[in-house]
């Protein structure tokens, strides 16, 4: 199979870079490079889905990166890189397979969501704060604000964060181009953040640095 386009933007301290998803776990057994401990974890995976997405985050991150670099996970799931002044967000959906690095190990969060009916149905679970802006175009504004507050929890990585009393997105226009809003954590202290959001195909990638 002939490989997928790598996506790579940068942006001062940040590099964003994306793919599609890669389903020929041949394809990426040949082309990933695996330590020990990640062929034994792999072992362990049955679903399928979840094989080739956990090997093409793997490929990606080593046609990004100019030398090979394990990733580990701490005791709250936040990925981290082995041996490297490096921070990494890692996302996945059906179109996209994404990492967000920042080149000086601030924290950073990525998210990434294909626009679909189904999160209607738990809009009531994360977007009461922003329910007042969200009738026109719906369905890219809640993807949007579910994507920018995953994004903010995995940048705050403590966990216990409750997706409507603890973040908060402010109002925006949605837009294809992409663009950028505020977000706001509201645990512990109160802390802004700007966000930047692009639309590729149908789904929507939002991200957030320190």
């Amino acid at each position: 199979m002939l490989a997928p386009e790598v996506c790579i933007e940068k942006q001062n301290e940040l590099l964003l870079a994306w793919c599609k998803p890669i389903a020929d776990e041949y394809f990426l057994l040949e082309h990933v490079r695996l330590s020990e401990i990640e062929k034994t974890k792999l072992q362990g995976m049955t679903a399928q889905r979840r094989r080739t997405e956990w090997l093409t985050t793997r490929w990606l991150l080593q046609n990004v990166l100019s030398k090979d670099i394990e990733i580990s996970y701490q005791a709250t799931g936040k990925p981290e890189l082995k041996n490297a002044d490096l921070s990494i967000s890692i996302s996945h959906c059906q179109e996209i397979v994404a990492v967000l690095i920042h080149t000086k190990g601030k924290s950073v969060g990525l998210d990434c969501e294909t626009i679909a009916p189904r999160i209607l149905k738990i809009k009531h679970k994360f977007a009461k704060r922003e329910s007042s802006y969200i009738q026109q175009n719906e369905l890219e504004n809640l993807t949007v604000i579910w994507c920018a507050k995953e994004a903010m929890f995995k940048l705050y990585s403590k966990g216990a964060i409750d997706f409507n009393e603890h973040l908060k997105v402010n109002d925006f226009d949605f837009s294809t181009e992409g663009g950028t809003f505020t977000g706001t954590i509201l645990k512990e202290t109160v802390t802004n953040y700007i966000l930047q959001y692009k639309h590729i195909q149908n789904s929507l990638l939002v991200w957030v640095s320190e």
